[in-house]
């Protein structure tokens, strides 16, 4: 049997009292998700921690209740660091791509991330007078829209196109990257 460190138990006190229950829970997720049992060991102390601080003697319970409950939150953090350290797919490990507006903001924002169009609307002219004819109607439509306005909303012209605001939205911020040259990255 693996001899625990005493100094991850206070001497007295309820989670004193509660080592043996804390230990044997900590055992059943540590097997049960084949992870180091020091690690669980500290989060389940953690959590036992907490609970001891909830703990109120004068409503009549044992403080097993809240402790079992408490240690409940075990099954959940086992989950997540099996899923950070074995499976290749988790979506835990993976960084997203960063999107179209992200990019654009980056790129052509100010130090706030605002993008001022009209610096752009020579970029977008040469766009249309040399691509034109190789955009799709959705692009068109926005990019005209980009182009002139003309008291028209981006919800308007979604809506005279028949996509959805957030759609249209992204087209204006592809257009943008277009404009400039610079690649468009494709989700997977």
């Amino acid at each position: 049997m693996r001899k625990i460190d005493d100094n991850r138990f206070p001497r007295s006190g309820l989670l004193a009292q509660y080592k043996p229950f804390i230990l044997k829970e900590t055992k059943k997720y540590s097997d049960q998700y084949r992870l180091p049992f020091d690690v669980v060991l500290d989060e389940a102390v953690h959590l036992a921690a907490i609970a001891a601080k909830r703990f109120n003697p004068g409503l009549g319970y044992d403080f097993s209740t809240l402790l079992r409950w408490h240690l409940l939150g075990l099954h959940r953090f086992c989950q997540k660091e099996y899923r950070q350290n074995n499976l290749w797919w988790s979506q835990d490990r993976t960084e997203k791509k960063p999107t179209d507006r992200y990019r654009a903001r980056l790129e052509y924002g100010d130090e706030h991330g605002r993008i001022n169009w009209d610096e752009h609307r020579p970029a977008l002219m040469d766009l249309e007078q040399h691509q034109g004819q190789s955009l799709l109607h959705t692009e068109k439509a926005v990019l005209d829209w980009m182009l002139g306005p003309n008291d028209r909303s981006l919800s308007e012209v979604a809506a005279w196109i028949g996509v959805s605001k957030g759609y249209a939205s992204k087209v204006r911020y592809k257009l943008l990257h277009k404009s400039h040259g610079l690649p468009r990255i494709v989700a997977a």
